[in-house]
């Protein structure tokens, strides 16, 4: 909350928006979660909880400080606009994407690499996936791949709502048998087609804590020892396997 509030001179403290504030600093203090943190936290949606209300108590802060007589309140006004300006320009240096500090934290800011679109790859996984019917909704992918969504759920009863039932690699447990339902009970997990893609870090990650922390490497490697599926297609490393497909049988993009 210091390195949120300093480069505003702490105003939003003096205004009675400083109280929406508290339920963030709650958050800070009741978890040691990294994500809700400095500064990873900008990496997400949160600070949409908080910000407003930085920026609304900066406002009126400043605008207290500045009552007084007209020609006094004046100068007292333009002092802080000219104090705020000099340390945020100051922060900006430092913070800035090219600034000296960029390396010094787990923030990737190089974002002409960051949002370069290899549309080639993209292409070719498009071309791949569209061999999966849209209506099967046994497919286990990994969770950086939302074109495979949406997809019909035959775990969850009507009267469930869809969002409480996870589709992501955390959904089957290692036994690779079962999937679980928001209420604890276990279904048959019938799993038609995987997707992954090696090269990138979802390949890896796993989720939550067992039996619930299978990445997809490892639910890759132990369906495909299984002898069940076979290679459907195959493009810049990315593959999909298919239940009961022949190996040699398999499609191949290049």
């Amino acid at each position: 909350m210091i390195l949120i509030l300093l480069p505003l001179l702490f105003l939003p403290l003096l205004s009675r928006w400083s109280a929406f504030l508290l339920p963030y600093v709650a958050l800070l203090a009741l978890t040691s979660y990294s994500t809700f943190r400095y500064p990873a936290v900008f990496l997400f949606q949160y600070p949409a909880l908080f910000l407003p209300f930085v920026y609304l108590g900066a406002i009126e802060g400043a605008a207290l400080l500045s009552r007084g007589r007209q020609g006094q309140g004046a100068r007292r006004a333009t002092v802080i606009a000219v104090a705020l300006f000099a340390v945020v320009a100051l922060f900006a240096v430092a913070y800035q994407p090219y600034g000296p500090l960029n390396n010094q934290v787990p923030i990737s800011y190089q974002l002409k690499t960051e949002t370069a679109a290899n549309m080639a790859l993209y292409s070719e996984f498009s071309k791949m996936t569209s061999l999966i019917p849209r209506d099967d909704p046994y497919v286990l992918f990994q969770d950086n791949m939302p074109q495979l969504l949406p997809r019909p759920l035959p775990y969850v009863p009507s009267s469930v709502p869809f969002n409480q039932f996870p589709l992501l690699p955390s959904s089957v447990s290692t036994d690779l048998y079962y999937g679980r339902r928001p209420n604890g009970t276990q279904v048959p997990a019938r799993i038609d087609y995987v997707v992954v893609d090696p090269y990138s870090p979802q390949f890896i990650v796993t989720y939550g804590s067992p039996p619930y922390n299978a990445s997809m490497q490892y639910l890759f490697d132990k369906l495909y020892s299984t002898g069940d599926y076979g290679v459907l297609a195959e493009a810049s490393g990315m593959m999909i396997l298919a239940r009961g497909y022949e190996v040699r049988r398999s499609t191949m993009f290049r």
